[in-house]
């Protein structure tokens, strides 16, 4: 996964029916763009984080489950730790679908303790679960809550 690249954009993620989904934040060594998200938990904590826009979906870390079947507690896989921008004074929180679950979004917040624990399951981004051997016992992950947006996106989107 690459880094997305900072600086100011003039671009927006636009869903199907033409709504902002948000402003275009970077793009990754691949040129996806990313697009700047921000949601909350039902604690009314808010998160801002970043998404790959594909035409047919967004996708963020891989949302990875402590049980069988993407069952149990839900983590984020925490890629962006390695990139520099999950800590430190410019950090922003980590955000994964779980497209198993209807495109459950959870969240972690910045700077959020990247623990070890064992995984039963991995949610994929085509809907499907896998449940086997996740990483290596003790994979290091960060605890996740869902979180909603104050608008729901749809399908297809577009960079403009």
């Amino acid at each position: 996964m690459g880094t997305p690249s900072s600086g100011g954009s003039l671009l927006n993620v636009f869903d199907g029916g033409q709504k902002s989904v948000g402003p275009v934040f970077g793009l990754d060594s691949e040129n996806i763009p990313w697009v700047l998200m921000t949601a909350r938990d039902t604690g009314a904590q808010s998160y801002t984080f970043a998404l790959k826009v594909f035409r047919g979906q967004l996708a963020g870390p891989n949302v990875l489950f402590s049980g069988p079947n993407c069952t149990g507690t839900a983590f984020l896989e925490p890629l962006a730790v390695t990139q520099g921008v999950y800590f430190g004074p410019n950090a922003i929180s980590l955000g994964g679908i779980d497209y198993v679950h209807g495109g459950t979004v959870y969240a972690a917040p910045a700077g959020a303790a990247v623990i070890q624990v064992d995984l039963g399951s991995k949610a994929m981004d085509d809907g499907s679960c896998f449940s086997g051997l996740i990483g290596f016992p003790g994979s290091h992950v960060v605890a996740a809550t869902a979180v909603t947006f104050t608008t729901a996106f749809t399908p297809p989107y577009s960079v403009r």
